[in-house]
């Protein structure tokens, strides 16, 4: 719409007729375009070039208009982006307390602890996938003691946790 709004097509077609010309005087042939357009005809919707030019009259396109929309879209970015950032944190914050939580219930439930790695002996929690999953080592844990837990379980403060035995679920909470 600029430049259409300022003259530069008018120019370019200007310049393109003058340069077809002297070509034709240079060569004595007649210039044939096997465009079925030319790449010049720039077509622009009435209503739009209305919109544009009352944009334009009301400043919108002006340096401090456009520098103006910068710093809103800027300060728009920075506060979504704080809002990613503490949304992160308190999703880690969530998935370190349910595994705090699950531990601190394995532990309170009488689950063997091992000397060697200081974990649970048989069960191990994903916190990427909340699933709680025992005899995934040598250490295996009878199916009956693993459904005891699961039904000991607060159903408000585990909901959604998998457990499962060997990677194969036993219940969701």
């Amino acid at each position: 719409m600029l430049l259409v709004e300022l003259g530069v097509i008018d120019r370019w077609k200007k310049i393109t007729k003058k340069a077809i010309a002297k070509l034709e005087g240079l060569t004595g042939l007649k210039f044939k375009s096997t465009y079925s357009r030319d790449k010049n005809d720039i077509i622009i919707d009435v209503n739009k070039l209305k919109e544009f030019k009352e944009l334009k009259k009301q400043g919108y396109y002006s340096d401090d208009a456009k520098d103006k929309r910068k710093e809103k879209r800027l300060s728009e970015l920075k506060t979504s982006m704080i809002e990613k950032v503490q949304s992160d944190y308190e999703k880690q914050i969530l998935k370190h307390e349910r595994e705090l939580a699950i531990n601190l219930e394995l532990i309170n439930k009488g689950f063997e602890i091992s000397p060697r790695t200081g974990n649970i002996k048989g069960a191990i929690y994903y916190n990427h996938i909340n699933e709680l999953n025992f005899n995934w080592s040598t250490e295996k844990i009878k199916d009956s003691k693993i459904v005891d837990f699961a039904n000991s379980l607060d159903k408000e403060i585990f909901k959604g946790l998998t457990i499962s035995s060997d990677k194969k679920e036993i219940c969701k909470i």
